[in-house]
């Protein structure tokens, strides 16, 4: 609104948009998986806010960071992958209050294993680099977090809290991948969980055994088997399932990611 002809002035009224949807998207720059020197890890572990966001600003430098901008800020808006940084850290900080005994891996494991990366309908994330729905390889997990998770993955054996299955793309036949993990029940005593299975039902069939873990005390480990039966795929192909551990309250999630590879890669 323009609110004098003399001397021009320009009036507008600055208002915080809420509850945007879809909210929140992947970022189009956002960097993204497979795992290039390791495909049998799956890569993100994690996604977390890093578009727009109000930070501090060093005064070494303008706003812009152009060289001609002499302006001093204390806060600047900034995009880019030292954003998301900050808020995972800030995380993985409240975690270690809450729980002073954990080591790195099971911060890692809390964080990834109830994190979300579906909207509240269950559809998953929109992709802004292609208008389309997410995957893991977008993804990862996304920030939301319970500070007591339920159950945490350890790295012994590279116990990692997420599944990448890599299937030469030359097998004529059903290709078999198994993987073996622990759980550490860090809840209650006397807690049931029961595992829930999303496949990929054209490319590959997942199965957990056994499906239902007793734990009767705080810190007991459980051990199961997830088992991919793989079918023949073109190279390149892959395709995404999950796994969930619940006893009604506590969920414990994870991604499982097939690729279809040159046999020399793997």
């Amino acid at each position: 609104m323009i609110i004098s002809t003399v001397h021009l002035k320009l009036s507008t009224k600055l208002s915080t948009r809420v509850d945007v949807k879809p909210s929140p998207v992947v970022a189009a720059f956002s960097s993204r998986g497979p795992n290039i020197v390791t495909p049998e890890i799956l890569k993100p572990d994690l996604i977390a806010p890093g578009v727009n966001i109000l930070a501090a600003w060093t005064d070494a430098k303008g706003p812009t960071g152009l060289d001609i901008d002499k302006r001093k800020v204390l806060f600047n808006i900034i995009s880019g992958t030292s954003m998301p940084c900050p808020h995972v850290s800030g995380l993985a900080a409240l975690v270690k209050a809450a729980h002073p005994q954990w080591r790195l891996a099971a911060i890692r494991s809390a964080l990834m294993t109830t994190a979300y990366s579906t909207y509240e309908d269950e559809s998953p994330l929109l992709d802004l680099a292609t208008g389309s729905a997410s995957n893991p390889f977008d993804h990862g997990k996304t920030t939301k977090f319970r500070c007591d998770p339920g159950k945490l993955y350890s790295v012994n054996d590279l116990n990692y809290p997420s599944f990448a299955a890599t299937i030469p793309s030359s097998a004529n036949c059903k290709t078999t991948v198994v993987f073996r993990r622990t759980l550490t029940n860090v809840g209650e005593n006397g807690l049931t969980y029961r595992v829930s299975i999303s496949s990929p039902r054209r490319a590959a069939m997942i199965s957990v055994t056994p499906k239902t873990l007793v734990f009767r005390q705080k810190n007991e480990v459980k051990a199961y088997m997830l088992k991919v039966v793989a079918a023949h795929m073109w190279l390149g192909t892959n395709a995404f399932g999950r796994i969930e551990w619940s006893d009604g309250n506590n969920v414990v999630a994870s991604p499982v990611a097939d690729s279809w590879i040159n046999a020399t890669q793997d």
